[in-house]
């Protein structure tokens, strides 16, 4: 999250200090990091848990915790967070404090800032109108939802790739090319309107052949 000001600040410290000091930077995206702190760092990269070890774990916790935790949920809580095992716990600390009764995929997908698919359906759907009116709307009942936008670029991913969509592939990776340009744009300059606005937009064009 730091600024390329505050990264730049960084680097010279790291200069000034290399001689008696090791350096451990952990981050997410090392796209993040500037290219000076980047070259002077050996990188090490961690894959995801397996699905097997993050139930596992989860499992664990809520024996030792003394949960009354359904293994459907479990499974739910470690698709959900895609083999990041402190998101997985913070999900199963959040649902733990909620009645086992009350608990259904649709209160989890809320608690969880899921999508409905049929909202991702949709908006793929409305993205193919040429009428700026219409995309201009669908950015505002997206926005107006309450949606992440970042949970848009990756279930909008999923879903173009899926055999549930039945568009071109040549149009299909162009789509996903858009994305991931869309992504760049949230972590260098723009805020959620405006990339929602890009990214219906640059659809549009891609859909019908622009």
């Amino acid at each position: 999250m730091l600024t390329t000001d505050a990264q730049s600040a960084l680097r010279r410290i790291i200069e000034d200090n290399a001689n008696q000091t090791r350096f451990c930077i952990i981050c997410n995206y090392v796209s993040k990091i500037i290219d000076p702190i980047v070259s002077r760092c050996a990188k090490f990269r961690f894959n995801s848990l397996s699905e097997e070890s993050q139930i596992n774990h989860l499992n664990n916790i809520s024996k030792k915790e003394k949960m009354d935790i359904k293994p459907e949920i479990i499974q739910k809580i470690q698709k959900v967070s895609q083999g990041d095992l402190r998101k997985s716990i913070n999900l199963l600390q959040t649902l733990s404090k909620i009645s086992p009764s009350l608990l259904n995929e649709k209160l989890i997908n809320e608690i969880c800032g899921i999508i409905p698919e049929e909202v991702i359906i949709n908006f793929l759907k409305e993205c193919s109108s040429k009428d700026t009116r219409v995309l201009d709307k669908t950015i505002d009942t997206f926005i107006n939802g309450g949606y992440s936008i970042k949970g848009l670029i990756y279930q909008l991913g999923n879903y173009i790739m899926s055999n549930r969509c039945n568009l071109d592939e040549k149009i299909k990776y162009k789509l996903i090319s858009a994305l991931g340009t869309s992504e760049k744009r949230i972590i260098v300059e723009g805020t959620p309107a405006t990339v929602c606005l890009w990214l219906a937009n640059e659809f549009s064009e891609i859909i019908n052949g622009k």
